[in-house]
Order: C-alpha cells, then structure tokens, then sequence
C-alpha cells in the first residue's frame, strides 16, 4: 500500500463523535423528550390536546417530504451544509414552541421540527458514517443512533423539572434546548469535516472511488421488482408499528404507572443496546441474518402483547415484551441505511436512502390513527394488536423474498460482468 494520510485515518472518529452529539441532542432533546411537553403546553394555553397533537402530524409529514429529495441535496450542497441547516432548523423549531400562543405557531414549529430531524439523524448519519468507515459500519452506525437514548435519559432529567416549575416553564425549557443546540451547531461548523482524506490503493485509485462503483444505477434499479418488495415490506412495517398504543394499552388493564415507567425505561436501554448489537450482528453475518432477527422479534413481542394482564404472569411478560421489542426496534432505525447500503449498493445510495426513510416516516404517519381505530369499533387495543402481527408475518415474507431476489440479481450482474 501507499502512504496513507493519517488525517484521514484517524479524524473520522471525531466525526462520528460529532454525529453522536449531534444525534444526541437532536433526537434526545427534540424528539424522545417531546412527549413531556404535551400535557404542561395545553394546560397552559387551554388547547384542545387533539388539535394540538397535529403538530406532530405537521413533522411527520414534512419530514418525509423532505427525505424524498435527500440524496438529491446532499450531492448539490453536501453534508455539512445540510447538517448546519438541519441544527439552525431545530433551533428556530425550539424558540418557535417557546413563543408560541396560537396553533399555528407550534404547526410551524412542527415543519422546522421536520426539516431539522430530516437532515441530521437516521439519513444523514448513514451518509456521513458511509463515507467516512470502510469497514464496521453497521457497528459505527449502531452506536452513533443509541445516544438517541441516551439523549432522551438526559434531557428528561433537565427539562421535566424546568417544565414544570411553573405553568409556562415549558418555554423556558425550550429556550435551553435552543441554547444547547447553537453550542453543538457552532461544534460543527468548528469541527466537522465534508469528506475523508482520499486513501490510495497499490492500483493508484482511491478506496472510496473503488467503493462508489459497487451496486446499479438508480434508473435500473427502479425497474426492479425487489425494489419494490423492500419498499412495500418497510413501509408495512411502519404503518403497523405499535410503538404509539402499547403505554395506553398497559394503563388500561391495570397495570401501575410506576411498573410501567419502570419496564419503558427498561425499553430505551434495550433498545440502545440492540442498535450497537444489530449493527455488530451486520457487521459479521451480514443483512440477512440481522434483519431476520429484528423481524422476527417484531412478531414476537407483538404476539406477548396479546396475553398480558394485570398479573404476575402479566408483569413478567410485560418484562419480556420490553426486551424483545429492543430487540426488535433497530429495523425502525439502524438497519434501514444498512438495507439500502447493503441490497441496492454505493451507487444510489443517497437516492435509496431518502425514499426508505420518506415510506417508513409516512407509514408511522398513519400508522397510529389506524391502530386507534381499532379500539373505537372494539374498545380494546388487543385487535389491533393481533392485525398488527399478522401484518407483521407477511412483512417478513415480503422482505425475504426481496432480499433473496436482490441477491440473485446480483450474483447474475457480477457473473455476466
């Protein structure tokens, strides 16, 4: 091999450090803590809680829109624009929920929300942590989104006694969530770099050269079948996610607010341990084993949701439900970049990333008014949870026959080449 540029070797751990940060307090804070507001905003304001809850209809939406025409921004503007844009977003997004008294401030709130989660999460981290490790991705990738969790664990623990040390104590709240955001923006326009030094090969090319040649092009790809099955198999998956029902689910049959606070907390740290292991898990067997096993833990957890009750029986599988759903979890977010790196290639990457994450963010969209349908015709969650699994099956058949379609169209393109 030739010289190679340590600059280049080492630096990339910095900008996955940065990325953690960023992820850190942009999901912890923006998102995961966002549910802590609800009640303390419309107490104060006097707002209907069903009107309001459309703000988060509002970033929903937007995001998905957004991401249909990520891979097109960042070749036009790059990642580190984006990312800049994305944390400015989130704190106009902040300082417009600290203000506002009317609906429609907090529904504008909820598009800058939107743009700013679109261009510095899940998407985005995938870009960066792509570009930037040859190898052990998955692993990068795993636990750059985990401190999800661990921002969510922090930001609960600053901001609930802000919020709620007087009836508008919310705003202040925001206000801080804004300040933390600017330090950790000025963090990236100090630190982050757009692109690794280029590491050059006995051959004279580049490895990311060499590397961005693998897969098809975007035009031939759309023209396959698999494509479309993988597509179809996320955006199921999402519009059945029972993520939104199952905390009213467990209150409804008795089960303490304490023990479940308890088992949700026992969630999230679940879920940041099963992001760093799906991505290991990747890593050494690669995509089809990975996604089987968050796959089949979905149906799984969706199938113990159906025999809990208010027993030690109940409990005890309440337990078990918050452990396999971590385990389960990652295919909302770690596995979704390593789906499209993996089945579709370098080649269209970006393109292919931002439509998964446009489906998925539009199938969570309506996932959950058609989950809360079922219990106003049966006045039980326990039918939407049955439908859900069964949904669930069918997804794993979806993707698997995807998955092996890919894999024989690649075996065929590599042999004819």
């Amino acid at each position: 091999m030739k010289k190679r540029m340590m600059s280049g070797l080492d630096y990339k751990y910095i900008t996955a450090g940065i990325c953690f940060i960023i992820v850190l307090t942009g999901l912890g804070f923006c998102s995961s803590a966002k549910s802590m507001y609800f009640a303390a905003i419309t107490d104060a304001l006097g707002l209907s809680r069903s009107a309001f809850s459309i703000n988060d209809s509002c970033r929903f939406i937007t995001t998905a829109i957004v991401n249909i025409f990520f891979g097109v921004m960042v070749e036009k503007y790059g990642t580190k624009r984006l990312i800049i844009a994305g944390m400015l977003s989130l704190i106009i997004s902040s300082m417009l929920y600290s203000w506002a008294t009317t609906l429609f401030m907090f529904y504008l709130g909820g598009i800058f929300l939107g743009i700013g989660i679109a261009w510095t999460t899940t998407s985005m981290v995938a870009v960066v942590v792509n570009r930037w490790f040859k190898e052990n991705k998955g692993t990068v990738m795993g636990i750059v989104l985990a401190s999800n969790g661990l921002g969510a664990a922090i930001a609960i623990h600053i901001i609930t006694p802000i919020i709620y040390s007087s009836p508008f104590g919310y705003q202040s709240a925001y206000r801080l969530t804004a300040l933390i955001l600017l330090a950790v923006t000025f963090l990236v326009v100090i630190l982050y770099k757009e692109n690794p030094t280029s590491i050059e090969t006995e051959e004279g090319t580049t490895e990311e050269n060499a590397d961005e040649q693998s897969g098809i092009e975007y035009g031939e790809l759309v023209k396959k079948p698999y494509f479309y099955a993988i597509i179809a198999g996320i955006f199921l998956h999402m519009l059945v996610s029972v993520g939104g029902i199952t905390t009213p689910h467990f209150t409804d049959i008795g089960l303490s607010p304490s023990f479940v606070a308890a088992t949700l907390s026992l969630m999230v740290i679940a879920l940041a341990v099963f992001k760093l292991l799906s991505g290991f898990i990747y890593d050494h067997m690669g995509i089809r084993v990975s996604t089987n096993i968050c796959l089949f833990s979905v149906v799984i957890s969706k199938l113990i949701l159906l025999f809990i009750t208010n027993s030690v029986s109940g409990r005890v599988l309440t337990v078990a439900y918050c452990i396999i759903c971590g385990l389960a979890t990652p295919i909302e977010t770690v596995m979704l970049p390593i789906l499209a790196l993996d089945i579709f290639g370098q080649k269209c990457f970006n393109k292919v990333l931002g439509i998964i994450t446009s489906v998925a963010t539009i199938g969570q969209t309506l996932g959950t008014p058609l989950l809360y349908l079922f219990y106003d015709y049966f006045n039980s969650y326990r039918s939407a949870f049955l439908f859900s699994a069964l949904i669930s099956i069918i997804v794993v058949i979806i993707m698997n026959l995807g998955m092996n379609s890919s894999f024989k169209e690649n075996v065929r393109v590599k042999t004819r080449r």
